[in-house]
């Protein structure tokens, strides 16, 4: 390993560059002159192709980003285990001791960032307000219903929306995630129950940028849970995915036959080798998502139940944006809960970018979280610039 990393240092870009930076003349005669670096560079660049082309692109892989983020679906994943195949081969994977990087690796999958999210986190990122740490001075979900703006009567029902939900989310950043993914989910579902008509482009775009960032802040807390803010806390997770078995086992048929054979581990393991998977983001794996949303947003209790504390609060916070109403009483129509839900998920990147620390940051490259990374480097850039005494320009309205 350390002769292969050698090779590709020597045989790297930045090698040319730090050579063509020499001032001794004599050095970069013999190594560029001659040509002896460019055909070290041409050796490492062949066996490195080989070595790709051999393994699928798993070893050999460019530095360059993909431009895609992780994924994980909470609901899908628990809505996928009715299956008695995949009960089986589960408890057979855990006496085997990969229980949990079976989960995640099954489970996980990449999507290409919808444009919709670079340009709201574009737009968010140079509204936000740092203090002289370079750290955000708001809580999450309080910049998308700008609760710092000057009272009027407008936003006053967006402020008295963000004090419900802080009551309802709690303190911590990883139970705050499990909840409003949860309730995302529970809330596209009634909106997509209740629709009439064909559907819009625009809305569609909206909701897939919202399943992308809710599936994309679930990726880390599931596989890299010491990228977000806080002690890692598994059991959160692990607790809330016994809580939605309960539901799964009273609606196992209904699930299954939302599902059909894509809820066999075997023929995900198949579609997955072959360059495709079956996941959330798919029309089936989207049915058996909004089949479990239906199912919960009906069963669970209207009250806070202590046994099922995170979906109980999950439907409350689905509950309280369903029936969020404007100034004049009437309730807000799908466009404004889109708006509300896409606003609330890009400032949770960007929270979760902020307070994420520099050493996780550098570790988890390649691994799915680039883009927490890259929205990071945007709000350093805001707080350097802010720091010299620059404007800031926002970006878009």
């Amino acid at each position: 390993m350390e002769t292969t990393s050698l090779l590709s240092a020597l045989g790297s870009s930045w090698t040319l560059s730090f050579l063509c930076a020499r001032r001794w003349s004599w050095l970069q005669h013999v190594a560029l002159c001659v040509g002896r670096w460019y055909q070290l560079r041409r050796a490492v660049l062949a066996v490195r192709k080989r070595v790709a082309a051999l393994t699928g692109g798993l070893l050999g892989g460019s530095r360059n980003w993909s431009g895609t983020i992780g994924q994980f679906n909470l609901l899908y994943f628990r809505a996928t285990q009715v299956n008695p195949t995949n009960k089986q081969f589960g408890r057979l994977i855990k006496k085997l001791g990969y229980g949990d990087e079976w989960d995640t690796g099954c489970y996980l999958w990449d999507i290409t960032i919808p444009e919709l999210v670079k340009q709201k986190a574009l737009r968010m990122v140079s509204k936000y307000d740092l203090n002289t740490m370079g750290l955000l001075r708001h809580n999450w979900g309080e910049l998308a219903l700008k609760k710092h703006t000057e009272p009027s009567k407008k936003n006053k029902n967006c402020t008295e929306l963000l004090e419900e939900l802080e009551k309802l989310w709690g303190d911590d950043f990883h139970g705050s995630i499990i909840i409003c993914h949860i309730a995302t989910d529970l809330i596209l579902a009634e909106i997509e129950k209740n629709k009439a008509g064909e559907d819009d482009a625009a809305q569609l775009q909206c909701v897939g940028s919202i399943r992308a960032l809710s599936n994309y802040l679930m990726f880390p807390l599931v596989a890299h849970p010491d990228m977000l803010r806080g002690l890692p806390q598994k059991w959160l997770y692990q607790r809330t995915c016994e809580n939605v078995d309960q539901n799964c086992k009273e609606h196992r048929e209904e699930l299954i036959s939302s599902g059909g054979k894509a809820n066999n581990v075997i023929f995900m393991v198949l579609m997955k080798l072959f360059g495709g998977h079956s996941n959330s983001s798919t029309s089936i794996g989207l049915r058996q998502t909004n089949a479990l949303a239906k199912i919960l947003y009906k069963s669970l209790p209207s009250q806070f139940d202590p046994a099922i504390p995170r979906l109980t609060y999950a439907r409350l916070v689905a509950k309280e944006i369903i029936n969020w109403k404007d100034e004049d009483g009437q309730l807000k129509k799908p466009d404004a809960i889109l708006k509300v839900l896409l606003n609330l998920w890009t400032d949770f990147l960007l929270y979760a970018a902020n307070r994420c620390n520099r050493e996780s940051h550098a570790k988890k490259l390649n691994t799915g979280g680039e883009f927490i990374t890259i929205v990071w480097l945007m709000v350093e850039h805001i707080y350097k610039t802010k720091s010299k005494g620059k404007k800031v320009v926002p970006v878009g309205p």
